[in-house]
């Protein structure tokens, strides 16, 4: 218990010496909310109830293939810790998966299954992204102030995420690969906690976690048609957000063009998540007005609009995500559905 309160108080040094400086930022959006339309400021709220709502379904659809089925309050919560994490820690996916793993435990998941859950999750989520990402870049205006050198690395990156993907699906066809590198990999992990004087994980509990990621895998996969709404939840998941950041141009009277507001949001994120600041705080502000401003959005409107976007999806988060974290850290139990 005293270390995890420990690791708390760390993650929240870390948290006040890194955004601390930047919460002016805060000050100004809540300002903002005076001269905002509040019937758009209402649609902005039910666009981040979008973003949740999918990532929660997200969650469910996947868990509830490979192991025990779980109420929704519980996948809320769950996909409440994931997003925050994700937003809020520079290795946010490790931070949430890590609570997960403590949880999920404690509902009678085994470790593959655990395992599976967070990858399948994470190929989802980034896949879906991946998707929209792509579609934003070939129907951007190729008159933009984007040239050749940008626009190949925009397209790298989506080739790099969809090359990942089908290693991935490469080594499930073929078992003994898939066993090599899970090995490979698990080495790796064990030479680090040796450089920290850690005990090794043995090989006979590798091999057991390695059969069971494989023989989970093996169950999800068997009907390949009911993991389609899982990729449409990740899809809607990413909707959410952007709507959020449409409804806040719209607070202020400005309509954006859709091809417009893809690329800069998905670019923006890109960036963000590449510079590992916790919520990608100034790169997300900076990177998202810059371009919005170089598309043909007015300076003004789109500084404010990404103001008032980040108050909701990154600030409002903050509480809302330390609710959840906290309710799933009390160890209340609630029945599994049957």
């Amino acid at each position: 218990m005293k270390n995890r309160r420990l690791i708390f108080i760390v993650l929240l040094g870390i948290f006040i010496i890194l955004l601390g400086p930047r919460l002016v930022g805060l000050e100004e959006s809540i300002l903002l909310l005076r001269q905002a339309n509040f019937f758009w400021v209402l649609l902005i709220l039910a666009s981040l109830g979008l973003l949740y709502i999918s990532a929660a379904q997200l969650n469910r659809n996947i868990l509830s293939k490979i192991g025990p089925k779980l109420p929704f309050l519980d996948n809320f919560r769950l996909a409440l810790v994931g997003v925050f994490a994700i937003h809020l820690l520079p290795v946010g996916s490790l931070g949430g998966a890590t609570l997960e793993w403590w949880f999920l435990k404690k509902r009678k998941f085994n470790s593959g299954q655990i395992l599976l859950a967070f990858v399948l999750r994470t190929i989802y989520v980034y896949l879906s992204f991946a998707l929209i990402f792509l579609v934003s870049a070939i129907l951007i205006n190729p008159e933009t102030n984007l040239d050749a050198k940008e626009r190949l690395v925009l397209y790298t990156i989506v080739f790099i995420a969809v090359a990942v993907f089908g290693y991935l699906v490469y080594m499930y066809k073929f078992e003994k690969l898939y066993f090599k590198r899970f090995h490979q990999l698990v080495g790796v992990y064990n030479f680090f906690r040796k450089l920290f004087k850690h005990s090794r994980i043995e090989s006979a509990k590798i091999e057991a976690t390695a059969q069971e990621i494989y023989h989970n895998a093996h169950q999800f996969t068997r009907d390949w048609r009911a993991s389609v709404p899982i990729f449409y939840w990740g899809i809607l998941y990413w909707i959410g957000d952007i709507l959020c950041l449409y409804f806040a141009l719209r607070s202020f009277g400005y309509s954006v063009d859709p091809t417009v507001l893809l690329f800069s949001y998905t670019v923006s994120t890109v960036l963000a998540m590449a510079s590992f600041i916790p919520g990608g705080v100034g790169v997300m502000e900076a990177s998202l007005s810059i371009i919005m401003i170089s598309l043909g959005v007015p300076s003004a409107i789109a500084i404010i609009s990404v103001l008032l976007y980040r108050l909701f999806a990154f600030w409002l988060l903050i509480p809302l995500g330390g609710w959840a974290f906290n309710s799933l850290r009390s160890g209340k139990k609630v029945d599994l559905v049957d």
